[in-house]
């Protein structure tokens, strides 16, 4: 005897918590399973990090709005496509920016529990304020900074960046239960380049991958791990001309970084 049923089309969902250095912050998500026929779905993200409460003096303030299209099926039957616009408001140690663009994916699923995926991102960053927490953490070097200040190399940051990035990245999984883990491994490699430079405020290479393991410790508990490395190799405009202030080319690469 088989039975089959037919799920709701449509799922609202949400998550609220406590972040040491966002405060109190959500997330909350809608989507549609079948969004104008053929498998498509339609899932509408909005996330929150209020700063409220949070426990550093200068919390992560973030607002976030994504709609992304997804279609199954794309090009061949393990594969899919999905195409997200975004707008993101930030408010940080870093900076006080809004940031705007569109993210389009191909995934090609081997299995389960492995894929490989190519995302090309379009964006504009306008920001209204510079941090300086870099200071704190010894980045840079207070003299330096302030001499460089001084000679006016924060202005010809420019208020403005632009961004045009390729994204390729695997996940290559073994789990004994991929949906509550227990027991395995996950690594997740990833290779990152601007281009066109043309119309990317900055030029760099980033490579890194980061990896999750699970052992099981008795019955009930599992000690879950987590190690990323990477490496950001800046070329062409992002790399310091003689006499240049580097401290420009720094701030500029700060997101990649």
């Amino acid at each position: 005897r088989v039975r089959v049923a037919e799920a709701d089309l449509q799922l609202v969902s949400g998550d609220l918590g406590f972040v040491t250095d966002a405060g109190i912050s959500s997330e909350a998500r809608w989507k549609h399973a079948n969004f104008t026929g053929g498998g498509r779905s339609l899932t509408i993200t909005a996330l929150a990090q209020t700063g409220w409460l949070a426990l550093t003096e200068n919390p992560d303030i973030r607002y976030r709005l994504a709609v992304s299209l997804k279609q199954p099926a794309f090009l061949n039957r393990r594969a899919s496509g999905l195409i997200t616009p975004f707008i993101e408001h930030r408010d940080d140690v870093q900076d006080r920016s809004t940031q705007y663009g569109v993210n389009a994916t191909y995934v090609q699923r081997f299995r389960a529990t492995r894929s490989v995926s190519l995302d090309y991102q379009i964006a504009r960053r306008q920001i209204y304020d510079y941090r300086f927490g870099d200071l704190v953490s010894g980045d840079i070097d207070l003299l330096t900074f302030l001499t460089q200040v001084a000679q006016g190399a924060l202005d010809s940051t420019g208020s403005s960046l632009r961004s045009s990035t390729f994204t390729l990245s695997g996940n290559f999984a073994s789990l004994d239960d991929p949906a509550n883990p227990r027991r395995g491994a996950v690594l997740k490699p990833g290779i990152q380049v601007t281009a066109p430079t043309a119309i990317s405020s900055t030029a760099y290479w980033r490579i890194g991958a980061s990896a999750n393991g699970f052992v099981p410790l008795g019955s009930r508990s599992v000690i879950a791990t987590r190690a990323s490395l990477g490496h950001v190799y800046p070329f062409g405009k992002s790399i310091p001309a003689p006499g240049e202030a580097p401290l420009v080319k720094y701030l500029q690469l700060r997101d990649a970084l």
